[in-house]
């Protein structure tokens, strides 16, 4: 076996791959450790703003937003009903003008007829 008398210029390479792959790694962190923080913040402010105290307020978060969502179904099912409400009485009024200008116009040929 041949044996490399200088071993430096393997092991400098070898360093240099490792300082890459160690930069690329902590660039990696440093962004997971910005949103996390990030994360972090939008969740105190959204358990500050619905009202939620305490170390659990984390896990009660997934309840609340779950529950609010019902709501919103909810809420956007009533508006459906009133529109759909709305749009029958609308054809309503539409039929009832309709009966009221035939009427008026049979009564104003039944005077003429006199």
């Amino acid at each position: 076996m041949d044996e490399v008398s200088d071993r430096a210029p393997i092991l400098n390479s070898i360093i240099e791959k490792w300082k890459f792959f160690i930069k690329s790694k902590k660039s990696i962190l440093d962004r997971y450790f910005k949103n996390s923080f990030v994360i972090t913040d939008a969740f105190e402010k959204m358990a500050k703003f619905l009202g939620i105290d305490g170390k659990d307020r984390f896990d009660l978060l997934p309840v609340i937003i779950g529950k609010m969502e019902a709501q919103i179904d909810s809420i956007q099912k009533f508006i459906s009903q009133l529109t759909e409400d709305q749009n029958i009485l609308e054809n309503e009024r539409k039929a009832l003008e309709s009966r009221i200008t035939e009427m008026k116009v049979n009564k104003s040929l039944l005077t003429s007829k006199r």
